[in-house]
Formats: C-alpha cells, structure tokens, sequence
C-alpha cells in the first residue's frame, strides 16, 4: 500500500497520510508501531524512485537525462520494482521478532495470530478499499 500511495502522491505525503493510520491501527490491535512506522517511512522513500512527481530529486534527475514523463517511468520501473523487493526481505529480517507469533492473553491458549494479520483484519474493517 505504501508503495502505490508514494508512487502517485509523493514522499512527503505517503508519511504525512499513513504514519497517523499505522499508528492508529496497531494501537488497536495492541501491537509494537516501530516497525509498522519504520518500515511506511523506510518505504516511502524507497517507493518514491518511480514517478519524477514522487520526490523532488526525480524532478531534478529528469530534467538532466532530458526523459519525458513516461521514458522516466519505464527506465525506474524494474529499479523500483527490485528496490520494493529488498526492502520488503529487508524489513522482514530486520524485525523477525516483532512478527512472530504470539498469543491474545484475554482469549486464552488458542488464540496465536501474528501481529500483521490483526492489524490487517481491522483495516479491513475500517478500511475496506484499501485491503
């Protein structure tokens, strides 16, 4: 989601726009924010490599290569396709801990779900377009 927001926003409001309902989220699913916040910023600036309006530096780039808008796109999309990959393993690696399974103390010994699928189960109940 972050990536597809960055690549037809910007930056600078992927992390304005997501950090807030990241937060929000994982409160209520009583999970660790830092690598769902880590992970969006970290992100964004990753994901902003494939449109010239994503990030200022794009703009600057095009204009010394002398490509349109779409000769841009094409060059940086396998770039950003692979980039997207590494961070994704990445931040799987990086915070392996933080998504292992773990048990609900409220629901008793049956109830082990990872952390991104609760929050994941109400996103989608909160935001039924994005998932």
């Amino acid at each position: 989601m972050c990536a597809i927001v960055t690549a037809a926003l910007s930056l600078d409001t992927t992390v304005l726009l997501l950090t807030p309902v990241i937060l929000h989220m994982t409160n209520r699913a009583r999970a660790d924010f830092r690598p769902y916040v880590y992970a969006a910023c970290h992100l964004a600036n990753t994901a902003s490599l494939l449109l010239p309006v994503s990030n200022l530096t794009n703009l600057l780039a095009m204009n010394s290569s002398g490509l349109d808008f779409l000769a841009f796109a094409r060059t940086m999309f396998l770039p950003w396709c692979a980039a997207i990959a590494v961070e994704y393993i990445v931040m799987r690696i990086a915070f392996r801990f933080s998504f292992q399974m773990r048990s609900c103390s409220k629901a008793g010994p049956n109830a082990m779900r990872t952390v991104p699928v609760k929050i994941r189960r109400k996103m989608s109940r909160s935001l039924p377009c994005v998932w």
